[in-house]
């Protein structure tokens, strides 16, 4: 993807370990890490910005293909979604590319000549970061834990759990 983030559980190479021939044990713990990226995703997605049409926020999706390694990108497939998470240096954006957002969100009658003199801006500053995908993150790690607390100790047993609160965590 060409803007995401990569959660890894921390630790859970060890888990797995200790999963190792219980079927329902590493079934849960897919099924975990499958959640986290839930969280992320659905957080994303309400925290991206809108632009024009919500692109960006419709382009926010996951890759499961990793989910054997514990590991899941959450992310998006466009192109501008990495500057606008982490801004960018100068540089020229290609011609017209901001004439319908300036004709939309700044109602400018002259929507090419508006292009322009937003690029020749970003030509000499750059682009402000305006993070969504690492703030989802931060919020599933402060708010995952606790609100899944009871189902984890239903699914995995008190000890298990403690385990892998002292030993995992997620890790962008």
């Amino acid at each position: 993807m060409a803007g995401s983030v990569a959660i890894e559980f921390v630790g859970a190479k060890a888990i797995e370990k200790a999963l190792n021939n219980n079927d329902f044990a590493q079934k849960a713990f897919t099924s975990f890490i499958r959640d986290l990226a839930d969280d992320v995703e659905r957080r994303a997605t309400i925290k991206a910005p809108t632009g024009v049409a919500g692109a960006l926020r419709n382009s926010i999706t996951k890759d499961r293909r990793e989910l054997s390694k514990h590991v899941v990108s959450v992310g998006s497939n466009l192109r501008y979604a990495k500057p606008v998470e982490f801004g960018s240096r100068p540089h020229w954006p290609p011609r017209g590319s901001l004439a319908r957002w300036a004709q939309l969100k700044l109602g400018a009658t002259d929507p090419m000549r508006a292009d322009f003199l937003i690029r020749r801006k970003i030509s000499k500053v750059g682009t402000e970061a305006q993070p969504f995908l690492n703030p989802a993150l931060d919020e599933t790690r402060r708010n995952y834990f606790p609100r899944r607390q009871q189902t984890l100790l239903k699914d995995w047993g008190d000890e298990f759990v403690k385990q892998v609160v002292r030993n995992g965590g997620l890790r962008a």
